[in-house]
């Protein structure tokens, strides 16, 4: 899951607190809809993107999880914001009983 947060009117120096007051708010109020959450900033637009991992979960538990994620930033933030979620399969690992030969 990728969530984006997007900013207007602030500097880069700026962008770059929230995106550490992102991941503390999300670290320590939104853990268990977002374990192990990753932050990184973009730059045009100027914005913070989300990173978590949602494997398994119906569509509806996946809008919970990101509105308790969107929750927790509003809470840490003093500024609005704009959000855009994506959703994108990761590639299976294939696993095989038998070593096969390359």
């Amino acid at each position: 899951m990728v969530l984006g947060v997007e900013f207007r009117g602030i500097s880069r120096d700026q962008l770059e607190d929230y995106a550490a007051l992102i991941q503390e708010s999300v670290d320590e109020r939104a853990g268990e809809a977002a374990p192990d959450a990753a932050v990184r900033c973009t730059y045009e637009p100027l914005g913070v993107e989300l990173l978590f991992t949602v494997e398994n979960e119906s569509m509806a538990e996946v809008h919970q999880r990101v509105a308790a994620v969107v929750a927790a930033i509003q809470a840490a933030l003093p500024v609005a914001f704009d959000t855009d979620t994506a959703t994108r399969s990761a590639p299976r690992r294939r696993r095989s009983l038998v070593p096969v030969p390359a």
